[in-house]
């Protein structure tokens, strides 16, 4: 216990300790909401422990005019709604075992803080906070959280990680989020039952991997993963690109594992970017060819997009976050082919061209994608710099002409048909050629115009001459 240590704590939050201590209940706010006040952070939720029971936590509450939802009652909690968010409040309780891997088979309600933070999963996410009694900290994590370099758990690894193998994966985060190693005896349960991640929802092990990714050196949480062999049952594609080595003028020989992961650091934390990021050379292990001078990956992008797709698939991602990565991995070598000393208005159709393929509603995310990538290869110079300095010039002109697909042509396939052209491929070949030459020049995008250029493309492929 440290009285000393003082929070300002929201309206919201002393309110609910008030209404505890009036009813002559011990109430206090416990686990990430403390961990996070103690580092300076504003807690995204904030979570109770008091020794009153549901039925008496829904009685005063509701009595206070407050909405009571009964949401975990067997395991002793219940949410409380103020202003619309919810504060989960638990009573004080220890757990049986874990049959499912994820909630206690049975719990038992006892008296004191102490007791209830002996069942959490990290000690500094094992403490407590209330005014009166300041900081309850029996295991030492305030020291762990600022002063020591490892994540340790509260009591024995072993056991912690098999009540709930998702824990693996949160000490990952952890670690790189507070830049703390883990523990000897925690690195050791974590190599030892790295399998047990099998036992988790995909969708579970999904949130708690692009919460890794999203961290700010999300390149380490990769790294861990990998490292404690975590990887090889969540993406063993991945495994396989250590020691597969890029033989050539931009890599020198570095193995695709150790460019993904400086790729994830050159990107910023936005999900669809960092897990393209990390999945956008993932197919390199099956394009590999080796002429005897320098390594080959033809089509790698597109090998990549599909494993991507199958990755996020069985990860059970939203059908957008899939369609949005697959498209940043199949398209992210088309700036490769940008060139610096072509006409600006040769520079401008070919980026049309690209967003035609990219989207113009993901050319940002594209580009970040594209210049990480260049980046993370040792041959990257000033003149890359500039040249995706250009490419963002050029397309802030260009965003706006809203130009970039067939469908936004001022003329349709009905149009052509009047022209006399019988249905067939004919239609999609004069509306490509017509797209084509709106890429070039978008101020030609009139339904007369249009009309005139169909009719000079029909006219020539009926003499031969198209």
């Amino acid at each position: 216990m440290d009285s000393r240590i003082s929070f300002n704590l929201p309206v919201q939050v002393q309110t609910i300790l008030d209404i505890l201590s009036e009813n002559k209940r011990q109430g206090y706010i416990v686990g990430g909401c403390v961990r996070d006040t103690v580092m300076g952070v504003t807690p995204n939720d904030w979570d109770f422990a008091t020794d009153a029971h549901t039925d008496e936590i829904i009685r005063v509450f509701s009595e206070k005019g407050f909405r009571v939802i009964p949401t975990g009652v067997k395991h002793g909690t219940v949410t409380v709604l103020i202003k619309s968010k919810g504060y989960e409040i638990t009573t004080f309780r220890t757990d049986g075992e874990y049959s499912d891997y994820r909630h206690p088979d049975s719990v038992d309600f006892v008296k004191n803080i102490e007791q209830d933070l002996s069942r959490r999963d990290f000690t500094i996410n094992a403490m407590a906070y209330n005014p009166k009694d300041g900081l309850i900290d029996p295991f030492n994590g305030i020291s762990d959280l600022m002063h020591n370099d490892f994540l340790r758990t509260v009591g024995d690894p072993e056991r912690r990680i098999s009540e709930d193998p998702l824990r693996m994966m949160r000490a990952v985060r952890f670690s790189v989020r507070f830049s703390k190693k883990f523990s000897p005896e925690l690195e050791k349960a974590v190599s030892k039952r790295a399998y047990l991640i099998e036992k988790i929802s995909r969708e579970r092990v999904n949130d708690e991997f692009v919460k890794i990714l999203l961290c700010q050196y999300g390149a380490d949480g990769v790294r861990l993963l990998s490292d404690t062999g975590l990887m090889a049952y969540i993406c063993p594609a991945f495994i396989r690109l250590k020691g597969l080595r890029q033989i050539d003028r931009y890599h020198g020989g570095e193995d695709v594992y150790t460019h993904t992961l400086r790729v994830i650091d050159y990107t910023y934390p936005k999900k669809t970017i960092r897990l393209a990021a990390f999945l956008h050379d993932i197919g390199k292990y099956d394009t590999l060819s080796y002429d005897g001078m320098r390594t080959r990956f033809i089509g790698h992008e597109k090998i990549s997009a599909e494993k991507a797709r199958e990755f996020m698939n069985s990860m059970r991602f939203s059908g957008k976050d899939i369609c949005d990565v697959a498209n940043l991995i199949e398209n992210h070598m088309l700036l490769k082919d940008y060139d610096t000393s072509k006409s600006e208005n040769d520079k401008k159709t070919y980026l049309r061209k690209v967003i035609v393929k990219v989207g113009c509603e993901n050319m940002s995310d594209f580009v970040q994608l594209c210049f990480a990538d260049e980046k993370a290869t040792p041959s990257c110079n000033m003149q890359k710099y500039e040249k995706y300095e250009e490419i963002i010039g050029l397309f802030e002109q260009i965003r706006n002409e809203k130009v970039f697909s067939a469908a936004e042509l001022e003329i349709d396939g009905n149009d052509i048909l009047a022209l006399g052209v019988r249905k067939g491929p004919m239609i999609g070949e004069i509306l490509e050629y017509l797209l084509e030459m709106v890429l070039k020049d978008p101020s030609i995008n009139s339904r007369l115009e249009l009309i005139k250029l169909a009719e000079q493309y029909i006219k020539a492929a009926e003499t031969g001459g198209k």
